[in-house]
């Protein structure tokens, strides 16, 4: 049998900081990384939306040391008996908003959507949607797990310093003239 242990890899980290912000940018929302059957949950957080962050694999980038994380967000909801099956699809279509504008945040800027799959009102009184999306490139190697979000590579600085004294031209030598 195998057992839990206590080993927590950067990936996780990664995915624990994103799943934690973005729960800040959606108080109103049940924000997670455990996807449940609809039927397990509470009926007080599927009115209120549940988001749940999935990892679902990563590849590798051009660069050696960055990854990209290949995400699944699935946000499940109930609406009122009373309330049409537009009106599931309208709150599918917040809960994807909600997400666009994190992934458009500063915070949230290495979530790249590349598709989105619905209920499709067929459901109703519940409803769905998936945000199938890209996570990164990251760097996961030599990761301190406390600072796993200050390690998110945006750019990498030039080598310099002894052995690369021309690889650059200097300060002095640069002119406004483009």
């Amino acid at each position: 049998m195998n057992t839990v242990d206590s080993y927590d890899s950067p990936e996780n980290a990664f995915l624990t900081y994103y799943a934690d912000a973005f729960a800040q940018a959606v108080p109103h929302r049940v924000v997670n990384r455990n996807m449940v059957a609809r039927e397990d949950m509470k009926s007080l957080d599927l009115e209120k939306g549940v988001f749940s962050l999935l990892y679902q694999g990563e590849r590798p980038t051009d660069d050696d040391l960055l990854v990209t994380f290949q995400m699944l967000i699935v946000g499940q909801l109930e609406v009122k008996e009373s309330a049409t099956p537009e009106q599931v699809e309208q709150v599918e279509l917040k809960m994807l908003h909600e997400f666009r504008a994190f992934a458009r945040s500063t915070i949230g800027s290495e979530f790249h959507i590349k598709s989105v799959g619905t209920s499709h009102q067929m459901e109703h009184p519940y409803g769905w949607v998936m945000i199938s999306c890209d996570l990164g490139p990251l760097n996961v190697d030599g990761v301190e797990l406390e600072d796993a979000a200050l390690n998110v590579l945006m750019g990498q600085a030039p080598n310099t310093g002894v052995g690369h004294e021309t690889d650059y031209v200097p300060e002095a030598e640069f002119t406004r003239e483009y």
